[in-house]
């Protein structure tokens, strides 16, 4: 999950990301942003800037 969501910060596209990494599937996406989205509905994270 972490590598989805440091590439998706970074910039990187979804397409991208799935080339890079090839053991990922598309529906890896989504899933990892409705974990992140829970994550963040648990505590406070800071953002850096």
């Amino acid at each position: 999950m972490f590598v989805i969501l440091d590439n998706l910060a970074e910039g990187e596209s979804v397409e991208s990301i799935l080339e890079n990494y090839l053991g990922l599937r598309a529906e890896h996406v989504p899933a990892s942003l409705v974990f992140a989205a829970e994550l963040a509905h648990e505590r406070v994270v800071p953002i850096r800037a």
